[in-house]
């Protein structure tokens, strides 16, 4: 599989799925985000799939931009798609199916437009990702995502690392290393930006309640059964009153790369490093 630890990550999303959408501010703002783009990426969708939907958020904001759009999700979690069937209701017109999102049952060259929010981040051979995408994409087809860049949690994991620096904290992608995967797999023009996010808390328990509520605690150590002790805890937030000394809360960084790209005839591509595009005029 894509996806080594596939089972886990469907195991973590199951158990918090019901409190998933309380805790996930910083999802869901990035999902609007990611939406607000469609407003400088003028495209018709037919056919759309929201990779990784998780409980059905953003398939309701992709249904009001596209209302005739024939709309699917799938996603890891078996629990996640259940809270999205329900919330969708009976009549809805979305179909939502429990499937990995770089191993899918869909029809080569069947989609018109993929959305993915904050998927990403849980997939460990990116290639093989960008590569499925590319297949289910229809040459000219639309792909929209958003994933989460290396300064992510940077204060937290450095709080953690001055306690406990035997275990390695979680690497995200840089942003080039995506480009050249998404060349790679034979997508075409990719565009990416980056926004760094804020987000502030009255304590460390306050933030760990959060992330542990939307699944990103196991972005804090490449193993994802880690979790820090009182002990580990005290010291963690020792070290960030330390560090933080003129403020009463813990400012947190979510590094947020937003990019898109378009399905081709290409099933590989040789382009090189530089033919990608950043684009700074994205950035709202």
């Amino acid at each position: 599989m894509s996806n080594k630890n596939q089972a886990k990550t469907a195991e973590i999303f199951d158990q918090i799925a019901s409190s998933y959408e309380q805790n996930a501010r910083i999802q869901l703002e990035i999902s609007n985000r990611l939406i607000q783009r469609l407003d400088f990426i003028p495209y018709e969708a037919n056919i759309i799939l929201d990779a990784g939907c998780g409980t059905g958020n953003s398939l309701k904001k992709l249904a009001e931009h596209y209302p005739k759009a024939k709309i699917s999700g799938i996603d890891l979690s078996d629990e996640m798609i259940k809270l999205a069937k329900k919330q969708s209701g009976w009549f809805a017109k979305q179909k939502l199916s429990n499937q990995d999102m770089c191993h899918t049952l869909i029809d080569d060259n069947s989609i018109d437009f993929i959305f993915s929010n904050l998927a990403l981040p849980w997939v460990t051979d990116i290639d093989a990702c960008f590569s499925e995408w590319q297949r289910i994409l229809k040459p000219g087809g639309l792909l929209l995502f958003s994933t989460f860049g290396p300064d992510t949690l940077k204060q937290i994991k450095k709080s953690w690392a001055s306690v406990d620096p035997k275990h390695k904290m979680m690497n995200f992608i840089d942003m080039h290393n995506i480009g050249d995967s998404l060349l790679k797999s034979g997508l075409a023009e990719p565009v990416m930006d980056v926004e760094k996010i804020a987000n502030h808390y009255t304590s460390l328990e306050e933030l760990f309640e959060e992330i542990k509520g939307n699944g990103s605690f196991s972005f804090l150590s490449e193993n994802q059964n880690l979790r820090p002790d009182q002990k580990l805890r005290d010291g963690m937030q020792k070290y960030i009153e330390e560090n933080n000394p003129t403020h009463d809360d813990i400012e947190v960084t979510w590094e947020v790369i937003f990019g898109h790209a378009w399905g081709s005839e290409l099933k590989n591509s040789n382009l090189n490093d530089d033919t990608f595009i950043l684009d700074a005029s994205l950035d709202k």
